[in-house]
This record gives C-alpha cells, structure tokens and sequence, in this order.
C-alpha cells in the first residue's frame, strides 16, 4: 500500500506543477479585457470576445483542478487518501489510476450528481 501511495503523491505533485504552470502562462499572456473593448472590427470583436472567453473558462477550470489535486495532497499527508470523503469507503484503485484527485467514490458522486470523471 505504501507504494501506491508513494505512486499517487508523485503523480500528485507532478499534476500539481503542470496546473501552476498552465496557470503561469496563462497570467503572462498580454490578452485582457482591455483588448477585447479596443477591437475595431465587428469580426475582431467576435473572435476577441470567444478568445477572451475560453481563456478564462479554462483558467477557472485550472484552478479547480489544483484546488482538488492540493486537497488530494492533504488527504494524502492525513492518511485519508483514497477513502470516499461522503461515506467512507475505499475509492476504486482503477479510479484513482485515472482521477489521483477524486474525492468521492463512483457511487456517491453518482449520488451527489457531479460528473464522475473530474470529481
């Protein structure tokens, strides 16, 4: 077992990087607003618009994906890792393999209608 759990930390923190970095770049790039409002053309505008838009549907996206990877790590560290934090019970191992950071087992995410794929 404590391999596994050594396997599910690294792929944590391995995960946990990428999120900050995909975060980074995404904070670096010069696109705001700003640009969005400054657009001359109405065609401009629409693609600004869809742009500006995805960009922060995938910044939001991130940030919940690091929030549940660091809350993974917690559990991890508080040797809770792997249990279902609704009923208790240990979540699937094939799960975990897919989705380190799952909180719930198939079950009650099922239960709590969360999609079972990124919770």
């Amino acid at each position: 077992m404590a391999n596994s759990m050594d396997f599910f930390k690294n792929r944590l923190v391995k995960e946990q990087k990428l999120i900050k970095e995909r975060l980074h770049s995404l904070e670096k790039e010069p696109f705001t607003s700003e640009d969005v409002i400054e657009a001359n053309s109405a065609t401009t505008d629409s693609w600004q618009a869809t742009l500006y838009s995805l960009k922060e549907a995938i910044k939001v996206k991130s940030v919940r994906l690091l929030n549940d990877t660091e809350q993974a790590l917690l559990r991890l560290e508080r040797g809770n890792y792997g249990r279902c934090e609704r009923c208790g019970k240990e979540i699937d191992q094939a799960r975990l393999q897919i989705l380190p950071s799952a909180s719930f087992c198939i079950a009650c995410t099922e239960d709590v209608n969360e999609d079972p794929i990124t919770t």
